[in-house]
């Protein structure tokens, strides 16, 4: 029963936390929450972090993060991963 600002407010909360202590941090989302939940204009000094299993995105806001699938595989690890595609700036 939190509204979307609270979840916005509550995001940013924890990744200044985490930015204080040295560490990078980055918005999760997948395509509802980032359209219902966040307000990504208040989350823009954070990386974007995109979830969507596609062959292309079809997110309308620019990301630095793309994680495209949750079942592929390396060497040397049982079972799926997931793998994800960063665009460095």
């Amino acid at each position: 029963d939190i509204t979307p600002a609270e979840v916005t407010l509550f995001a940013d909360a924890f990744c200044s936390e985490i930015e204080k202590n040295g560490y990078e941090s980055m918005i999760y989302y997948n395509e509802y929450y980032g359209y219902m939940l966040y307000d990504l204009s208040k989350l823009s000094e954070y990386g974007m972090w995109y979830v969507e299993y596609d062959e292309l995105p079809d997110f309308y806001y620019a990301f630095d993060m793309w994680q495209y699938t949750e079942s592929g595989s390396i060497p040397g690890i049982d079972g799926t991963v997931d793998i994800n595609l960063y665009f460095k700036k």
